[in-house]
């Protein structure tokens, strides 16, 4: 096990480097042109380091074993390359009989060699017209092995030589005894070599699968193959040569090194005590993935005629984005190239406070402030290619159509609403302090739930969907069970203030609140317990600055009233970057995680795209 992690960090190693901040790293180097992981030199080096890291971390009984197995391995291979020399011996003095006992001392499926070894002897006797030799030959030493041929008609070919003056006339190949004899040699080498790998990986499978792969080599194969390489053994002054300290772990910390070296956030995105966090490897397992800061403007879009309160990409790819504003719409974006508009969904009577797109992108849901809940679907996906017909859309992509109303104008403005994972529901808040379910296949309400004291301003499922999680201006977050709709747990703290917005990470641990009081915190969802406190935007009377996780989990972003764009380090808190571009309160931001682009929507009716560009600086503010 500790071999194949060495042989991951050292695959990980080569230096990375970006063609543009979207997509795919190119690999400068190729990480298995590096060192074949079958040398001999090269295993023998492998195990002497991970026997120096056992003896360094006190595994004395670990290393003792892996010592005593290196050794009868060695003396496995010293035992073999002496047998293979006896037998290239017998085989070049034609001493049949001590070829046979090699043979069979050699190899695991020895029948078909020792085919092959009577058929040099059968073909030399043939060369010189010793018939009766030949006859008896192929009557009591090939006959029985017939089965074991390359083919089903050789052994009747060589029954033809009996009637033939030499062997060219059934062989053309045939180069004489000597060179035959040498190619013999070498083919049994070959076979060798394919016979001691077989062997590795029925132990590999024995050990990985509780059980030995079966199946023979196909010598047939291996006889007609090129001669390999000589495999060269590990020299004594190798042997003896010393293991620099600590070899392993300065190769591992190398590797990532590199990783860390050649991407594009750990050098510029914040101060040397923040980026020594972030570098910090928690894990060996996983290659060192560096989340790409967006730090550029990359398009402006307008089309909204008022201030635009909330953004959400649509599907996973980042191809589409949904905003919502006060002119009472909800505008498709195409976050392509330069960004257009796509299309306008009409509908609603009141200002759009909230969209949610599930992650197929083929549904959408908006709420409004005069209390309606519009559910829009696609046939197509956020990035399929199809013809549409409808206001305002240009081009090909998705066709979004309102297919229920699902909201009551009596409950009031509803401020929140989110899709699950599952697209199978919709979980809304608003004025009413209710927070409600909505099976979107049947267009109703299946749960209402009740507790909050005062308007609820942000809702959300977990991953699973089987919990609920909202937010309140009673300064309150409450967790509610979807199937009883019992609230099971609920955060109340001075700390938390009237709570403008709630954003769950990926790996539903963490859970982070936005409260109108200048500070944003990550909360721990088993311990119940504010972690990290994010400060320096502005959050005190607009309504509603929201916040969400960014790239990796690792950063948090977020709106301010001083125009910004926040970006948080989540486990430190610290600014790393400040985007400045809109001219009003920033209300919403939304990350695509595989297009690496961060959306973004102001009350000055705009919504912006973000990415990374190598030649842009970082705000950073300490």
């Amino acid at each position: 096990a500790a071999v194949h992690a060495l042989d991951a960090a050292a695959a990980a190693a080569p230096a990375l480097a970006l063609v543009h901040a979207g997509p795919t790293p190119r690999q400068r180097v190729k990480p298995e042109s590096m060192f074949d992981p079958n040398d001999p030199q090269i295993k023998q080096d492998l195990v002497r380091m991970i026997m120096q890291w056992c003896e360094d971390e006190g595994y004395y009984a670990t290393m003792q074993t892996i010592q005593d197995e290196a050794n009868v391995k060695l003396a496995e291979l010293e035992q073999q390359d002496a047998l293979m020399l006896r037998l290239r011996k017998c085989i070049l003095d034609g001493d049949w009989a001590e070829a046979d006992r090699c043979a069979r001392a050699s190899f695991r499926n020895y029948k078909p060699l020792l085919f092959a070894v009577y058929r040099q002897q059968f073909l030399e006797l043939i060369a010189v017209q010793e018939v009766q030799k030949a006859l008896a030959v192929l009557g009591k030493r090939l006959k029985p092995l017939e089965a074991h041929a390359r083919s089903q008609a050789e052994f009747k070919d060589l029954c033809y030589l009996l009637t033939c003056k030499n062997v060219q006339d059934g062989i053309a190949s045939w180069e004489g005894v000597s060179a035959e004899r040498e190619l013999l040699a070498e083919h049994f080498q070959t076979v060798l070599d394919l016979d001691d790998r077989a062997g590795d990986a029925r132990t590999e499978n024995k050990a990985g699968n509780g059980a030995v792969a079966t199946g023979s080599l196909s010598v047939g194969a291996a006889i007609s193959a090129p001669p390999p390489s000589v495999a060269v053994r590990p020299t004594a002054a190798s042997s003896m040569r010393r293991v620099p300290e600590r070899r392993l772990l300065s190769l591992l910390r190398q590797s990532y090194a590199y990783q860390v070296e050649f991407s594009p956030f750990h050098p510029r995105a914040h101060a040397a005590r923040e980026r020594e966090s972030a570098m910090a490897v928690s894990s060996l397992l996983d290659d060192y993935q560096c989340p790409m800061l967006p730090n550029s403007l990359r398009a402006t879009l307008w089309g909204h005629s008022a201030d635009v309160k909330a953004i959400a990409y649509i599907g996973r790819e980042g191809t589409y984005a949904a905003s919502g504003g006060s002119d009472n719409t909800v505008r498709i974006w195409d976050c392509r190239d330069g960004g257009r508009l796509h299309a306008t969904l009409e509908g609603h009577t009141a200002r759009v406070w909230s969209v949610s797109a599930g992650p197929s992108g083929r549904l959408l849901v908006s709420s409004g402030g005069e209390g309606a809940v519009r559910l829009w679907t696609s046939g197509e996906g956020g990035t399929s290619e199809s013809p549409r017909a409808g206001r305002g859309l240009s081009g090909s992509g998705p066709d979004f159509r309102c297919a229920h109303d699902l909201g009551d104008r009596r409950h009031g403005a509803v401020y929140s609403a989110a899709v699950s994972d599952s697209e199978r529901a919709c979980v809304t808040g608003g004025y009413d302090r209710k927070v409600r379910v909505f099976d979107l296949a049947a267009g109703c309400a299946v749960s209402t739930l009740s507790g909050h004291e005062s308007a609820v301003t942000s809702a959300t499922f977990n991953q699973a969907g089987n919990l609920v999680i909202s937010g309140s201006k009673d300064c309150k977050v409450r967790f509610w069970d979807v199937r009883s709709g019992l609230c099971i747990k609920a955060l109340s703290s001075p700390l938390i203030g009237e709570v403008s917005c709630i954003a769950l990470a990926g790996n539903g641990l963490s859970l982070v609140v936005c409260s109108r009081n200048n500070a944003n915190r990550l909360w721990d969802m088993r311990m119940a317990k504010a972690l990290v406190t994010f400060k320096g935007h502005h959050n005190t009377h607009a309504n509603f600055v929201r916040a969400r996780f960014g790239p990796k989990d690792e950063t948090v972003l977020g709106g301010s009233e001083d125009g910004c764009v926040y970006l948080w380090g989540a486990q430190s808190g610290a600014v790393l970057h400040r985007l400045r571009g809109h001219e009003g309160v920033v209300y919403d931001t939304d990350w695509s995680e595989r297009a690496s682009q961060l959306a973004s929507c102001s009350h000055d009716g705009t919504v912006r795209l973000w990415m990374w560009e190598p030649d842009a600086s970082y705000d950073c503010v300490d």
